[in-house]
């Protein structure tokens, strides 16, 4: 038996065995993708184009905002609501490709585009952003900047197109004290090892104080565009003692008082990264004391 496939010539021998060759052209719908050659339908808020064929290898579904880009950097700023700043001019990003890892941006002031790429290494962010161009039409698409896999970022091209982008640091105190619960929250910096930690303890004094009560790694943390005294988090949950909820996920915001050196937490639990980063303004927030 005989098919043509993408243009190639395919023979099979069935040696008396049925063989559905259909099954080789099957693509999934919009707003699917391939995971263990299966049509999964996205999470709620992502999406993705029609086409993902079943046999080439998982894909994902997007974002309105590429996870890997999202956090505080000294010159670039990525928030959840898929807005974007760098070197001080607003963007809007209107296109998201994780599988090709690169977006196409709308530059707010004069509605200019541009394309960026990304990758995220052991170094840290590596980004890379075309020229302005007039017309969304004119972006190049993907692979159109070359990244070697066995360079540094700053050794990518000669002509600078890649630059490694430095990750902020959380500028509070990391251990603030909930007196009315009897917790500690501590955030652990290890941004060298892109590692950072949330850790809650029992402060109460008991015999079993200092016992840790959740412990989770941060996947992103957000100085809010609106409110620069507030970080949110999104912390995935690595222990937890059985008297603390379990859920996999917390959405955590953690604002500062200027005036009274004082620090405020709220924790609201998800299933999922993208439900905790669904989640609205916090309706009930613990005060605790900077320590």
């Amino acid at each position: 038996m005989i098919k043509i496939v993408f243009g190639v010539t395919l023979v099979f021998l069935t040696l008396g065995c049925p063989v559905d060759l259909d099954v080789y052209d099957q693509a999934c719908e919009l707003d699917e993708y391939v995971k263990d050659e299966t049509c999964t339908s996205c999470e709620g808020g992502s999406g993705n184009q029609a086409g993902d064929f079943l046999f080439e290898g998982d894909t994902q579904c997007d974002y309105p905002i590429e996870f890997d880009l999202i956090g505080n950097y000294f010159s670039f700023h990525a928030y959840f609501d898929g807005a974007l700043i760098y070197n001080g001019a607003d963007y809007t990003v209107l296109e998201t490709d994780h599988d090709g890892q690169y977006v196409f941006l709308q530059k707010d002031a004069d509605s200019s585009f541009v394309q960026l790429d990304w990758r995220q290494t052991n170094e840290g962010l590596c980004l890379s952003f075309t020229n302005e161009k007039t017309t969304l039409a004119e972006l190049p698409g993907a692979e159109s900047v070359i990244f070697d896999e066995n360079l540094r970022c700053a050794e990518q091209a000669i002509d600078g197109a890649w630059q490694l982008i430095e990750e902020d640091i959380f500028p509070w105190p990391s251990t603030i004290v909930d007196a009315q619960n009897d917790e500690t929250y501590s955030y652990k910096d290890n941004s060298q090892e892109h590692a950072d930690q949330l850790v809650i303890t029992d402060s109460s004094g008991v015999s079993d104080a200092d016992r840790v009560l959740y412990a989770g790694n941060v996947l992103y943390r957000v100085r809010d565009k609106g409110n620069a005294n507030r970080y949110t988090l999104i912390v995935r949950r690595t222990q937890s003692h059985e008297t603390f909820p379990a859920d996999p996920f917390y959405r955590v915001y953690w604002e500062h008082d200027e005036n009274t050196k004082s620090n405020s937490i709220c924790l609201m639990e998800g299933d999922t990264a993208w439900s905790a980063l669904s989640f609205g303004e916090c309706l009930i927030w613990i005060p605790a004391n900077g320590s």
